[in-house]
């Protein structure tokens, strides 16, 4: 996988796509950015607690392990 994800990282369309968050010209990194990428990564932590803690482990007594 890393040769594919190294191509399609250069490609034009990735670019375009990626980052989410852009900075303006003369826009420092902080604070911004750093905010900006606590809440991102915030939700990646919410959403794990979710599916693995809520929906598997929940539901463990229901349909076996």
């Amino acid at each position: 996988m890393v040769p594919v994800l190294l191509y399609i990282s250069t490609t034009e369309r990735f670019l375009n796509y990626y980052p989410f968050y852009r900075l303006q010209s003369g826009e420092p990194l902080w604070p911004r950015f750093c905010i900006w990428e606590a809440f991102y990564v915030t939700q990646f932590v919410a959403l794990e607690f979710f599916f693995r803690g809520f929906l598997v482990l929940g539901l463990r007594r229901r349909f076996g392990f």
